[in-house]
């Protein structure tokens, strides 16, 4: 094998080691936080994850109408 193949089998080594260390602990702080017994880190005043995904897609939308058109008297057809 190659270096570079032989980095890419090492790193997946690790993942799946990981991986198993992982999936062998037991979950409790996550158990605690979905049964509302543990502190989520919520800070107050940050910004709802749906409201950013929502106004980047508004964004987006306008800015795709906006180029589409411009574009419309400048083709060379």
């Amino acid at each position: 094998m190659t270096t570079t193949d032989q980095r890419v089998e090492d790193a997946a080594d690790n993942r799946q080691d990981l991986a198993g260390r992982i999936a062998g602990e037991d979950p409790s702080l996550i158990k605690a936080r979905a049964n509302g017994d543990a502190p989520t880190n919520h800070q107050p005043g940050r910004s709802n994850a749906w409201l950013v995904v929502g106004v980047a897609l508004a964004v987006g939308i306008l800015l795709a109408k906006w180029i589409e058109r411009r574009g419309h008297g400048r083709s060379g057809d």
